[in-house]
């Protein structure tokens, strides 16, 4: 049984991707300001301050549901966000020939899908798609 209900082609991935990279570069601004935001603040966090309605906790927080927010508007595409930093993003895929379920690999910096894993693999385990057709085999 399928862990995803959701299965890309390289192509509909490749269609996908312009898209991801604007709401990528939105979230990996969001995430830059909201470490930012929690280092200038880590001694409230510390402190275990509870107080949301002063102006930096409130900022803050407000930061967070934003970040939150375009976090979720990736993923509700059916992908998984493995890396926000490096703009990892696996695509739930199946095999042609096998029927195996696995994961189409795409980095930000990357111009195309052009790796896949299985699904334990992790990107360490990536290789590149075949030229021909780009489809695991």
């Amino acid at each position: 049984m399928p862990l995803h209900s959701r299965h890309f082609s390289v192509a509909e991935a490749n269609a996908l991707l312009p898209l991801l990279r604007a709401q990528l570069a939105e979230l990996q601004q969001l995430d830059e300001a909201l470490h930012a935001s929690h280092e200038a603040h880590r001694e409230l966090f510390a402190k275990r301050v509870n107080d949301v309605g002063g102006p930096a906790l409130a900022a803050h927080y407000a930061l967070w549901v934003r970040w939150r927010r375009a976090a979720l508007r990736i993923v509700a595409h059916g992908v998984e966000l493995k890396d926000i930093r490096r703009g990892l993003i696996d695509f739930p895929h199946v095999l042609p020939e096998s029927g195996e379920e696995v994961y189409l690999c795409w980095e930000a910096c990357e111009g195309e899908v052009a790796h896949w894993h299985g699904l334990q693999e992790g990107f360490t385990g990536r290789r590149p798609l075949p030229r021909r057709g780009r489809e695991p085999r």
